[in-house]
């Protein structure tokens, strides 16, 4: 996984699995980006370990997470997104807007 700047200046988390390259995100923002990249990391982590999802199935409240085109578009007071899954949509939702401490912080709870 990585945090790419575009061409179009938004901020793409990609996935690189066998040389094929998926972007799994596009964020307006580079601190989304590494939020978004943060979490992905810290919920693997978790899932290794034994440990539960941390994140409620449902989007945080006041945050907008919708179905658009080909993914799914999360709006909070900070930023905007575009997100492959569904799933890490909710998760971003509750993490868009934190400092990378308080992120990692939930993570390690």
């Amino acid at each position: 996984m990585a945090v790419r700047r575009a061409a179009d200046s938004t901020w793409q988390v990609d996935i690189e699995n066998r040389g094929a390259r998926t972007i799994e995100a596009v964020f307006a923002m580079e601190a989304d980006a590494d939020r978004f990249l943060l979490m992905r990391f810290g919920v693997l982590w978790r899932l290794e370990r034994g440990f539960d999802d941390c994140f409620p199935l449902s989007p945080a409240e006041g945050v907008d997470v919708k179905a658009s085109g080909s993914g799914y578009a999360v709006r909070a007071g900070t930023g905007s997104a575009e997100i492959l899954s569904k799933r890490q949509a909710i998760r971003f939702s509750h993490v868009a807007g934190e400092s990378l401490a308080a992120v990692s912080a939930r993570l390690m709870t």
